[in-house]
């Protein structure tokens, strides 16, 4: 049951990250980048946490799991409303503080 809702999970986020993708190759505004990513890590998360629950858990499903779908994922889809709500030009330092401290948690986590 955990795999198919992972599963499930998976392919409707996938679903809303093209359509989030396909808006942003339309019309090029930054919050609809930002939503974009923030759908693909969740994708990437969710899809993670289905090969775990139907392969067994395992270090790197975890890493992926915990790095995709709970660190980088919510501060990457505030970052759009960021973009609405205040502007491009914070939204523009934001992203670049996000990005580093992306990679930041990226390290942090897979070295751990």
């Amino acid at each position: 049951m955990n795999a198919a809702l992972a599963a499930a999970a998976t392919l409707v986020a996938v679903a809303f990250c093209l359509s989030t993708l396909d808006r942003w190759l339309r019309r090029r505004r930054a919050h609809e980048q930002a939503w974009t990513v923030s759908l693909a890590l969740f994708a990437l998360g969710s899809g993670a946490l289905w090969w775990a629950e139907s392969a067994g858990w395992s270090l790197g499903a975890f890493r992926v799991f915990y790095l995709a779908g709970a660190v980088l994922n919510v501060p990457w889809l505030a970052l759009g409303t960021v973009y609405l709500l205040a502007g491009p030009a914070v939204g523009d330092r934001a992203r670049g503080w996000l990005v580093l401290l992306s990679g930041l948690a990226a390290g942090i986590v897979l070295f751990a």
